[in-house]
């Protein structure tokens, strides 16, 4: 490729190269002028060999003097541009000089120095060609001038046992115009070659922060889609749950049961939400105990058996009464996605899960004989939103965010999952969980009666901006026999306060209007009230430093939309809690 062809750029770059060398050539040439001295004293009178080092010196002087003006890093490519002929009219200007030493000291000298000034010549035209130094113009505007002048007093001298010197010096002028050609295009390919690189670099990195940037996006996106989102179903769940204690028929109890499946649905989508806002906000502390893996299938045997009958699937756990070391509720939420994974995609055959104790692990084990996972996909599906089999995204078929809450529940907790599948083979996920070393006593079990979840004749205060959620979360305390007192903000929950109303439980929303937050709603009641009220906050908000916040309140954090039963647990445990301490 000719020079003309590469960018100014990629040239300019060439330039502040040489020029950037400029003080190497200098030194170098001025330390051969200086010690050419001694093979040249005697071949002409004193004066000129002084004065021929002389003017090799303070042309040098003048370059130096002329560079440290300047400052290649920070010129640009048109300033750099305009150098290109000062360089090759400084090498002309160099060459001239350095010819002029065979017609001054070659009649006048030794024999051998001929030999001398040729391999000084050639090793300084040479060491222009260096990588990084060459300019083909520049090289031969030195090489010619000493040349030529080599050659033709070699003509004149008497004596011919010289003569094959000129064709030999001729032939080294003509590699010098190859080599230098070939150097110089090395370099700037170099250059370009760079230069590319640099640009794939910052497009990597423009690409990066456009991915980061739109990740962010996403997330607020979700956040905000979810609180918005989870406040009328948080609503609907309440209302829907007072609506129980007034359902008459048969066929009022059918469409509730069907209306409360439609809402468990959504709740089941909004909790996988919140799973992944909970991993970014890295609110998750795993708790690691001794755990029977029994008492988990258990309870996932009965939630998932009557999915996959419904499917006619074959679903069965096997275990040997293993137990393992680890965080038994996270363990669950691995195996409830994987489990409901399999049962979601396998249209006949089985599904088994399955725990067995090997080398120090408790391996658990979850086969579907669906239609398996290509190896190109294998890696691709545990990123978020990820569906191999969901083209028209069928909300039944989830979101897309389970396994990457696989994935990443298991970075968290530092346990192996390994991945098996072929086409229409089927898939196996197997989970490698520390094995426990202690001896568990078999689990009772220990249900809970909801009657004994006894808040009745409790004080209890509802702050909500919510006009809706405010009137069903009342509706719903007082089917359970509370004294409800329903605000809005933190002015009107004083001013209740103030009037008389003293709760023993405060439900707040997180989130209320005018910056006001639940926090500092049940902070301040409790600050007028002189004493500490329990309080629930209640939040559909996602975002990771607001699940922080409300993570750290030290209040009891439940998420939109709540499940009554759950309200009315906690309600009774934090009661309970409160009147112990109180007694102490």
């Amino acid at each position: 490729m000719s020079v003309s062809n590469y960018s100014p750029e990629i040239i300019a770059e060439q330039i502040r190269m040489l020029l950037k060398n400029q003080r190497l050539i200098v030194l170098s040439t001025s330390f051969i002028s200086l010690v050419m001295y001694f093979p040249l004293r005697g071949a002409a009178e004193h004066w000129i060999l002084i004065a021929w080092i002389g003017s090799i010196q303070v042309t040098n002087i003048a370059r130096v003097l002329v560079m440290a003006r300047f400052r290649p890093q920070q010129m640009h490519v048109d300033a750099l541009l305009k150098w290109k002929p000062a360089l090759i009219f400084n090498a002309l200007l160099s060459g001239t000089l350095w010819g002029l030493a065979p017609p001054l000291f070659i009649p006048g000298g030794p024999p051998g120095l001929v030999l001398l000034l040729c391999c000084v010549f050639i090793s300084m035209s040479a060491g222009l060609i260096a990588p990084g130094l060459s300019i083909r113009t520049a090289v031969m505007s030195f090489t010619l001038p000493v040349v030529l002048s080599l050659c033709i007093v070699i003509f004149m001298l008497p004596d011919l046992t010289l003569s094959y010197l000129p064709p030999i010096l001729s032939v080294y002028v003509i590699i010098v115009y190859f080599t230098s050609g070939h150097v110089e295009r090395t370099v700037l390919e170099s250059i370009k070659i760079r230069f590319e690189k640099e640009s794939l670099l910052r497009a990597l990195g423009e690409q990066k922060q456009e991915a980061e940037r739109a990740n962010l996006a996403k997330s607020k996106f979700l956040a905000a889609a979810s609180h918005d989102l989870r406040q009328p179903l948080h609503a609907l769940g309440l209302y829907l749950d007072t609506m129980q204690y007034e359902l008459n028929t048969d066929k009022q109890k059918e469409f509730s049961s069907k209306m409360e499946t439609a809402i468990d649905a959504l709740k089941d989508l909004f909790e996988r939400l919140l799973d992944i806002s909970k991993l970014d906000a890295g609110i998750i502390e795993p708790s690691l105990t001794d755990s029977r893996v029994g008492e988990i299938f258990e309870r996932l045997e009965v939630r998932f058996s009557p999915l996959a009958k419904a499917k006619q699937l074959d679903i069965q756990f096997k275990h040997h009464d293993e137990t393992f070391y680890s965080d038994q509720l996270l363990i669950e939420r691995i195996l409830d996605n994987l489990i409901g994974n399999a049962i979601r995609y396998t249209a006949k055959g089985s599904i088994r899960v399955q725990a067995l104790t090997k080398d120090g692990y408790v391996e658990i084990s979850v086969s579907d004989t669906g239609p398996g996972i290509p190896e190109h996909e294998q890696e691709n599906i545990f990123n978020e939103f990820h569906q191999l089999h969901n083209p028209e995204r069928d909300r039944t078929k989830g979101l897309g965010l389970g396994l990457s809450i696989v994935r990443r529940l298991c970075d968290l907790l530092n346990h192996k999952l390994e991945l098996f599948s072929s086409v229409a083979e089927g898939t196996r996920f197997c989970l490698h969980v520390p094995a426990s070393t202690a001896d568990l006593i078999a689990a009772q079990p220990n249900e809970t009666d909801r009657a004994s979840w006894d808040i009745r004749n409790s004080r209890v205060m509802v702050i909500d901006d919510e006009v809706d959620i405010q009137d069903a979360m009342r509706q719903l305390l007082l089917k359970w026999g509370c004294e409800v007192s329903s605000v809005s903000s933190i002015g009107d929950a004083l001013e209740k306060v103030q009037s008389g109303f003293i709760p023993d439980l405060i439900i707040a929303d997180y989130r209320l209007r005018d910056s006001e937050t639940g926090i500092a709603a049940i902070q301040a009641v409790s600050n007028i009230a002189n004493h500490t009220i329990p309080g629930i906050l209640i939040t559909g908000d996602t975002a990771p430093e607001r699940l922080q916040e409300a993570s750290q309140s030290g209040f009891k954090l439940l998420h939109k939309p709540v499940n009554a039963g759950q309200l009315r647990m906690v309600a009774n445990h934090l009661l309970m809690q409160h009147l112990r301490l109180a007694k102490v």
